[in-house]
């Protein structure tokens, strides 16, 4: 009943200025009728304000208004008695008069009332159907886009569009949508999808893997299906904050079933402060989250059809690509790729079992690409947990995962570890690592099982056919070693082919094989595997294992070398199998293998090992046996050469060199010394492997020393028989100097003639106890070899210069000149240096032969020479050419210095006094000089321009020279 006093509504100041001009013209009205008998004129009058206060303030005032005007009137009549009838008669006309008033107020009011609720409903009316209308259209949008997502491939990208045409349509200021991508209390994440009618400043992430504690009371409440209604300021901050809602307003949720699964919610929120959410809101907005979750189902089993389809694929393509590689790294790639395509990893991994534990053989990234072998932190741990349980870990955040050590000191990720089964027993361990963490599927696991077993069939198939083809290779490569080492005797060749087959057949790193004699081992050979760097090969400690391996003839394992007590300076890292090559039961050396990893080394190694090391023994015990037979070859070969040098060449340098080279192919030395002894006196004439330039004290080539201070020369020149010093710092005999230093091995013999001793070989070895007595009988044999090629060059040499010598005179005759004098021509022009020749004759000679005989003639020209000997140079080349006729080439000579030479040659003999017997000759010479220029060729050509200018001498009066 209050409400009926109460305003209708707001009302507008129009509506007052009328309610206010009613009344002041009722009052205007009473105050102008107030003397005068118009009782109803004034009631007519009260009436113009009760109507439109009635109207504009409701029934309620109005009927106020009505008794407010009755009470003026009365109070009116009371201040003007003479107006006053009767007391009854104006009670009871103003009784009357309010009644009609407050009949015709009230009438008013209530009309006024049915034009204000015709009009409410009619606007109420409009805005439902306007709501109406929206809310349609957010269904029509709704089924319009479930078509477009029904058709689409890509349907979850087609969500922000269809959010935002939901918004658009409902009319709301923020929709949020919201997958659930965990389970579990702990491990719920969510992916956002917004719409909001406003642009925003800055948009959230879709992903967000972490959900308020309020948003988890809503996921375990959902199965009611029922929507959360209520006010902004009544959530928490934190799921405010998440959702990116205000802090005023309202909001509704409903939740979105896929069939009987939660997949998410979706949330209207409005900004409005009093906003109330009718039932066909909350209808239209039931019926979008059951649209949604029908077509997301419907979508999710197509999408789980189609990874079906793709696993089964997957799997088809893997066994065919196993089946057709015969590469285990092929055929891992092509398992490690399928994962790629079925789930979101970013790295794979393999680890096989090997000699009890677990190695990284293969990894695959992203791009599908093999890297190198690399582990994560705690990758190592976890492989060999998965290995030694047999059980499958799928561990959705590795940060946190504590069975395994080290692997929470790495990033928060996911990782799937598979056992490989074969049979009962682990031969390895798949790892598919995500770079977020995750949950698994069943689907996932299942198909991710199935990949890991076909992994496990491509290491057992690549594994038997690797088995397989290594037993064909070992058998092919032993058949190959046999007819390599058959085909090959040399000791050096052997052995190295021996280490390249250990090489091929075995993954190891170096080879070595030293020959042992009994009491040492000796370096033979070593070999390095691509990639190793080369190391000096140190000689063995007699106490190490080498040693041992070869007294005892028996194989050593070292699985760490650094370990060994005897090793650790002298070789690297790894492992080590020392096996000794036994020949008829004798050890005859050892072969080590060394590998780059610790650890022990399987039984199917060590056997192939023994089969090359006996294959290693019969090839040397082979080699060994050729070298001996060789080496009776090679000194009766080079006994031979020797021989046909000395019967091909009767050259003195030729065959003195001859004789080193041939000892060095028989005995080897560092250096070597052939001396002679020439009148009494002892020199080196000929010398092998000494530096040039050292200081050397007999050995400087023609050097001429004393043979008493070597007693290893008096001691042959004594017995004449060849001489062994095997360690030089333990004979006394052996006299140290600057040039034998490093000489620790000396072996000599005497060179005889007849009798007599005419030199020595002596051959320096800077090896100790290397020269033995076998060397001494070579040596000895080279001796005599040396003796008949130094007799039979002598005397070559002797008759040589009888052949190209003039008898009377000792200087070259017409045949010794024409082979100097023209090599000094072709010498000259070759060299385009100068030359010059001096023809002379003796003046009127024939007198002196006339007068004092011919014996007479021969001495003056004895004494001649000798006079023109003091003038000229050793290299100038002087011959007689015939009688009294000589010629002088002058090498490097030109024509003003030939010019001067000609001149103190006339002078000297001019000023000579020759004797022949007592008879005192004076003598006088006419001289022609000439210089080599391009017209001429030969010796002939010059000795004919020399003779010309000689004898025009002759023309103009002898005793002068004559020149161009």
């Amino acid at each position: 009943m209050i409400k009926r006093f109460k305003p209708p509504q707001k009302l507008d100041p129009a509506e007052w200025v009328m309610v206010l001009i009613s009344w002041m013209i009722y009052l205007g009205g009473l105050i102008f009728f107030s003397e005068n008998d118009n009782y109803w004129v004034l009631m007519v009058l009260g009436a113009l304000p009760v109507l439109v206060s009635a109207w504009s303030l409701g029934m309620g005032l109005g009927v106020i208004s009505a008794f407010i005007s009755i009470l003026i009137h009365l109070l009116i009549h009371f201040l003007h008695p003479e107006s006053v009838v009767s007391l009854n008669s104006l009670l009871f006309n103003h009784l009357i008069s309010f009644s009609l008033l407050a009949i015709t107020a009230m009438f008013i009011g209530h009309l006024r009332d049915l034009q204000l609720r015709s009009t409410t409903e009619l606007n109420s009316l409009s805005e439902n159907n306007k709501k109406l209308i929206r809310l349609s259209q957010a269904l029509e949008a709704t089924n319009q886009l479930t078509t477009d997502l029904i058709t689409s491939q890509n349907w979850m990208e087609k969500i922000p569009n269809l959010l935002s045409n939901i918004g658009l349509a409902a009319g709301v200021d923020h929709l949020v949508l919201f997958q659930l991508t965990g389970s579990g209390t702990v491990n719920y994440s969510g992916r956002l999808y917004h719409y909001w009618a406003e642009i925003q400043s800055k948009y959230p992430e879709r992903d967000n893997p972490s959900i308020p504690e309020e948003l988890t009371t809503w996921i375990e409440s959902a199965e009611v299906d029922q929507p959360l209604i209520g006010m902004l300021d009544e959530l928490t901050e934190d799921t405010r904050n998440y959702f990116f809602l205000q802090d005023q307003g309202s909001y509704v949720i409903f939740p979105i079933f896929t069939r009987v699964s939660l997949w998410g919610f979706i949330g209207f929120e409005s900004y409005l402060p009093n906003k109330k959410w009718d039932s066909p809101e909350l209808n239209t907005f039931r019926s979008i989250a059951q649209t949604l979750g029908s077509i997301i189902y419907k979508k999710l089993i197509e999408d789980h059809l189609d990874l079906r389809a793709k696993e089964l694929d997957s799997l088809q393509k893997a066994s065919i690509n196993i089946s057709s590689s015969d590469q285990l790294e092929t055929a891992l790639q092509s398992v490690l790729s399928q994962i790629y395509e079925l789930t979101p990893a970013y790295s794979t991994s393999v680890y096989l079992a090997k000699n009890s534990h677990l190695e990284i053989f293969f990894t695959l990234g992203k791009n599908k690409q093999q890297t190198l072998p690399f582990s994560h932190p705690g990758e190592e741990e976890l492989s060999q947990l998965v290995a030694t349980t047999n059980q499958d870990l799928y561990i959705p955040n590795i940060a946190i995962f504590n069975d395994v050590a080290h692997a929470n000191s790495g990033p928060e990720q996911a990782v799937i570890s598979l056992s490989l089964k074969a049979a009962s027993e682990v031969i390895g361990v798949l790892n598919i690592w995500y770079d977020t963490t995750r949950t698994f599927s069943e689907e996932e696991r299942t198909i991710l099982r199935l990949l890991a077993d076909q992994a496990t069939s491509a290491i057992i198939n690549m594994q038997y056919i690797q088995a397989e083809r290594e037993r064909r290779i070992l058998a092919d490569s032993l058949r190959k070693a046999n007819l390599q080492l058959s085909d090959n005797l040399e000791l050096t060749d052997v052995l190295e082919s021996i280490l390249k087959q250990v090489l091929l057949l075995v993954s190891a790193i170096e080879a070595q094989i030293f020959l042992y004699d009994g009491k040492t081992l000796e370096f033979g050979a070593v070999i390095y595997a691509e990639e190793v760097q080369e190391d000096p090969v140190h000689p063995p400690n007699p106490d190490s294992i080498f040693y041992q391996t070869a007294q005892t003839g028996k194989r050593i394992l070292i699985p760490d070398i650094q370990a060994e007590e005897h090793l650790q300076n002298t070789w690297k890292t790894g492992s080590l199998v020392s096996l000794p090559l036994i020949f008829h039961r004798k050890v005859i050396g050892i072969m080590n293998v060394s590998f780059i990893k610790s650890g022990q080394l399987d039984e199917e190694l060590l056997q192939v090992l023994d089969l090359l090391s006996n294959q290693a023994s019969i090839a040397i015990n082979n080699a060994h046996t050729f070298e001996a037979e060789r080496e009776q070859r090679r000194l009766a070969q080079a006994l031979q050469h020797t021989g046909r040098a000395i019967q091909s060449s009767l050259d003195l340098e030729i065959v003195l060199d001859q004789i080193l080279i041939q000892i060095a192919s028989v005995i080897p030395y560092h250096t070597a010394n052939l001396i002679l002894v020439e009148n009494g006196e002892m020199r080196v004439v000929r010398q092998q492997g000494f530096q040039k330039g050292s200081d050397q004290d007999i050995d400087q080539t023609n050097n001429i020393f004393d043979i008493s201070r070597f007693t290893t020369l008096v001691r042959m020149t004594d017995s004449k028989k060849p001489m062994i010093i095997p360690d030089v710092s333990q004979s006394p005999d052996w006299i140290k100097t600057g040039t034998t230093k490093d000489v620790l091995s000396w072996a000599g013999a005497p060179i005889l003639e007849g009798d007599h001793v005419i030199g020595f070989l002596s051959l320096n070895n800077h090896t100790s106890n290397y020269y033995n007595q076998d060397h001494a009988e070579i040596l000895s044999a080279f001796a005599s070899q040396a003796s008949i090629a130094l007799t039979h060059a002598r005397l070559h040499k002797k008759i040589h210069e009888l052949a190209i010598t003039d008898p009377l005179t000792g200087i070259l005759n017409r045949r010794g000149l024409e082979r100097w004098g023209q090599y000094e021509i072709d010498r000259a022009k070759r060299f385009n240096s100068p030359l010059s020749a001096i023809f002379f004759d003796l003046d009127k000679f024939k007198v002196v032969n006339d007068t004092y005989g011919h014996d007479a003639g021969d001495e003056v020209l004895i004494q001649v020479v000798n006079c023109c000997l003091g003038v000229i140079r050793s290299i100038d080349i002087f011959s007689r050419v015939g009688g009294e006729e000589f010629l002088v080439i002058l090498p490097e000579t030109s024509l003003p210095i030939a010019i001067q030479v000609a001149e103190r040659i006339r002078l000297t003999a001019e000023n000579c006094s020759f004797r022949s017997n007592s008879h005192q000759i004076k003598m006088t010479l006419s001289l022609g000089v000439v210089e080599l220029n391009e017209e001429i060729d030969t010796l002939s050509e010059l000795m004919n321009a020399a003779d010309q200018y000689m004898y025009q001498s002759k023309q103009s009066g002898r005793n002068q020279t004559s020149h161009p």
